[in-house]
């Protein structure tokens, strides 16, 4: 008896093992012919009945058997590399396939994030490979690298996953990948820019939504920083870019001393009295914005000499007199100091005097 149990256990143990590898096999060849299909180099038609052929399998498949679907063309994205353009149709079914947000916070919880990053990385290295070698004639250069940042700007939409990734702090990686593209040079190509300004809006979006934020990304620049010290002393050559260090503490300097954008004032333009025979016409269009004039009171006396038709008094700062609340200005303020130390002061001294002779107290 003992020994039909222990030779029963052997047989089980046999069972299981041979089911296992009859399966990865099979799952193995599946997606073997279904890559030859997607990614045929000799027909786009092959390529776009493959797709329809998986688009149409997926629309009627049970819940269970879609995720199959998803991981099966999810083992195929390292491939896409190697076949440019004619990945186009594995795209568009891939996308439509996981356009659904429950596909993808469960390609999220699988950790593909971060393999998504990793495409996007080594997608970028191949493209420097090609600067390097100093031979890049292809204009579609760069497609892959589009489409991997489309599908990536797609998942981080989902607030649950960008959250994640702020987490698993994959900032770092994308913003690498946008200093070596700035780089580029002879391998540069629409696609490419494309790619560059698509990358640039996604660490816009991912570092300015909160302090924490910006914290993570002072963190990924200055290791940015440091990964360029320790390549220009471990290199033999001598390092003649200036550009990304300089970008990345202008990127810096951003964040901890934003400049101020120079606020838009409304003025309202009128003539003197006493000026009636010696100026000709009224400036009629007011209230008259500071961004359409410009920021000195010397810009004010230039708009009217033009609106006026006084053009001889354009290069004369002494023909003219502006006055702001019964003060002559001088022409080399900026209207934003006027505002604040004349008319703000004024209207404030005013108020004051009106309610002191109401009698009440200020």
């Amino acid at each position: 008896v003992e020994l039909a149990r222990r030779y029963a256990d052997r047989w089980k143990r046999f069972c299981k093992n041979r089911k296992s590898s009859v399966s990865t096999e099979t799952g193995q060849r599946s997606s073997s012919w279904l890559k030859e299909l997607l990614f045929s180099r000799c027909s786009q038609a092959v390529r776009t009945q493959a797709a329809v052929l998986v688009d149409q399998m997926s629309q009627s498949a049970s819940p269970t058997r879609l995720f199959g679907y998803v991981d099966l063309l999810t083992g195929l994205l390292p491939d896409v590399s190697n076949s440019g353009e004619n990945s186009a149709q594995f795209f568009d079914v891939y996308k439509k396939l996981v356009g659904v947000e429950d596909v993808k916070l469960y390609l999220t919880a699988k950790g593909f994030l971060r393999k998504l990053c990793g495409l996007v990385g080594g997608e970028i290295q191949t493209i420097k490979q090609h600067e390097r070698a100093r031979f890049s004639t292809d204009i579609s250069q760069g497609y892959v690298l589009k489409s991997l940042l489309s599908l990536l700007s797609s998942f981080l939409d989902v607030p649950q996953i960008r959250a994640k990734f702020k987490r698993e702090r994959l900032l770092e990686q994308l913003f690498d990948g946008f200093l070596a593209l700035r780089d580029l040079l002879l391998a540069r190509t629409k696609l490419t820019d494309e790619s560059s300004q698509l990358l640039l809006d996604l660490l816009n979006s991912l570092h300015s939504e909160s302090d924490e934020d910006n914290k993570m990304f002072i963190w990924v620049c200055i290791n940015a920083l440091e990964k360029l010290d320790n390549r220009v002393h471990m290199s033999d050559e001598e390092e003649d870019d200036v550009r990304t260090p300089i970008y990345i503490l202008e990127q810096l300097c951003s964040i901890i001393c934003p400049t101020k954008t120079e606020p838009v004032f409304q003025l309202i333009l009128t003539k003197a009295a006493t000026q009636e025979e010696f100026i000709r016409g009224n400036m009629n269009r007011n209230p008259y914005s500071t961004s359409c004039i410009g920021s000195l009171m010397r810009d004010v006396k230039n708009k009217i000499c033009r609106d006026l038709d006084l053009r001889g008094l354009l290069e004369d700062d002494n023909g003219m007199e502006l006055l702001v609340h019964n003060k002559i200005i001088k022409l080399d303020l900026s209207i934003k100091q006027v505002y604040e130390q004349v008319w703000k002061q004024g209207l404030a001294t005013d108020n004051s005097m009106s309610d002191l002779d109401n009698g009440s107290t200020p």
